[in-house]
């Protein structure tokens, strides 16, 4: 799980290292085609040896594969879209603590109301979000529609989450489940990206990062995440962490003071919707963006 979550926090760093003037849009398609499509070959191989030649059956899991997929996409173009506006360090806490916080919402519209340990955990990350997004009156405070992608971004990884379980609760095994929302994930980038621009693929470090975005950040993390025991749903330990390691003192880095005041807060914003209860019905998923 650790070493997944430090893969998933190098996403926004790569990009900011990547060549000058990309599309966030390109750079979260190309990471889903290069990387979910190997998984959903990896999926197609793991359906053989467990099912044989059997064909799935059409039923009501379709639509949660494909809620997964889109919301896997939307995290894709939001979340690079957040850290190029506000930073890999600001961008990458937002959306990334943001995502227990909407986990939680979910559950709680689906008529399963969180503990109070929950409850307790999502007000401190209320607050260190509060103190990161400079609305306490901070004269470097971020873009707000930068914060505003983010968020959704954050919305979209937790909406990926509760497709998954919810797969998982419906008897799907979990590799079938996590390969079926990526490679789903893969298909619509691939129809995203004849409409982008592209031609930063020509240039070495364009090349290398979508090297690196796809089969290290999307297939090795996943894999990883895949082969980690069930557990409650959990977002990424290690990827707010990362992200904020990666980028210290990287000149595109904003709001130093204010992002150390956040991060002392919003700590727990990483595991803000791990629920401890036995009455959990939230499996992890086997997955993060």
């Amino acid at each position: 799980m650790l070493g997944a979550g430090v893969l998933f926090g190098t996403t926004g760093t790569a990009q900011a290292l990547g060549p000058d003037g990309m599309d966030p849009l390109s750079v979260g398609a190309v990471r889903q085609v290069s990387g979910g499509l190997v998984l959903a070959l990896v999926g197609i191989i793991a359906w053989a040896r467990r099912e044989g030649t059997r064909r799935p059956r059409p039923s009501v899991k379709v639509g949660w594969v494909l809620l997964g997929g889109a919301s896997i996409m939307t995290f894709q173009a939001t979340f690079f879209a957040g850290t190029r506006a506000n930073g890999v360090a600001v961008g990458t806490v937002v959306a990334l603590g943001s995502s227990p916080l909407f986990a939680g919402l979910f559950e709680w519209l689906a008529g399963r109301p969180p503990s109070r340990r929950w409850l307790v955990a999502t007000l401190v990350a209320v607050a260190g979000l509060v103190l990161l997004s400079g609305a306490l009156g901070s004269t470097s405070a971020p873009d707000p529609f930068g914060l505003v992608l983010s968020i959704v971004a954050g919305a979209s990884y937790a909406a990926y989450a509760v497709a998954a379980a919810t797969l998982l609760r419906q008897g799907t095994h979990a590799l079938i489940a996590t390969t079926a929302i990526l490679g789903t994930s893969g298909v619509i980038a691939a129809a995203i990206l004849p409409f982008v621009d592209t031609g930063w693929l020509a240039e070495p470090p364009g090349l290398a990062m979508a090297f690196w975005l796809g089969p290290v950040t999307v297939v090795a993390a996943y894999l990883l995440m895949g082969t980690a025991p069930a557990h409650p749903v959990r977002f990424d330990r290690g990827h707010p962490g990362t992200g904020r390691a990666d980028h210290r003192g990287h000149p595109g880095r904003r709001g130093a003071r204010r992002e150390a005041d956040g991060n002392a807060v919003g700590r727990p914003c990483c595991c803000a919707g791990r629920r401890t209860d036995r009455r959990d019905p939230w499996p992890n998923p086997g997955g993060g963006a």
